[in-house]
């Protein structure tokens, strides 16, 4: 009722084409880019770069914690089985056990005591760990094998190829596992004379069954 009251004059009033609505829009639209480029500027970008990046080092970090385990459980696993019988068997010493400094290791697979050699190198001779990855990367040209850098072992590469196939030996360092038996056989050796050790005697990987009785 009231607004069928309206006077004409008060209709047209509110037609008039001067109305202020534009100016208003365009006062809001100012509005909401000011606020816009406020927050651009005040948002933490340092603060996420540093998430991204711890992530990213946790991430490394469980893989490495990761292939420890694996290590110690297989570790473990050898210790706590039960010993056959002496005459049970003949005295062979099994392809992929591992000797070092006189105790020996048995492993599933050649990665495995591959590692294990890796990590014990590294860990007892830090100081010589630079030439070791050095000697490694002579006998790859292309190819570093051993490397402080996990992405720098297979440079382009995706991300999820390098997951797959590294690992690590101690903390900071990393190494390919993209490798076959005769490529271990090569690398381990050179290794070893790095440090000093004899091949055979202070440390082996055994590639195939061997009498023990013969080993020495």
């Amino acid at each position: 009722m009231a607004r069928c009251l309206q006077s004409p004059q008060r209709r047209r009033q509110n037609n008039h084409p001067g109305s202020s609505h534009p100016q208003n829009l365009e006062e809001m639209m100012q509005t909401l880019q000011d606020h816009v480029f406020i927050n651009q500027s005040s948002f933490p970008f340092e603060r996420l770069a540093k998430i991204e990046s711890t992530i990213s080092a946790a991430s490394n970090l469980i893989v490495t914690l990761e292939a420890e385990r694996d290590l110690l459980v297989s570790q473990l696993d050898c210790m706590t089985r039960p010993e056959a019988k002496p005459d049970a068997v003949p005295n062979f010493i099994w392809a992929r056990s591992f000797l070092y400094r006189g105790k020996l290791t048995s492993f599933s697979c050649f990665i495995d005591a591959y590692q294990a050699a890796l990590i014990c190198l590294f860990s007892d001779f830090p100081e010589k760990r630079l030439e070791m990855a050095r000697v490694a990367h002579s006998l790859g040209r292309t190819r570093l094998y051993i490397s402080p850098e996990r992405n720098s072992l297979f440079s382009g590469a995706p991300q999820h190829f390098i997951d797959k196939h590294s690992r690590g030996i101690v903390e900071g360092w990393y190494f390919d596992t993209n490798l076959n038996v005769e490529r271990m056989r090569r690398i381990l050796p050179r290794l070893a004379a790095v440090v000093g050790f004899k091949w055979g005697v202070d440390i082996k990987v055994y590639w195939r069954r061997e009498n023990a009785s013969l080993t020495h």
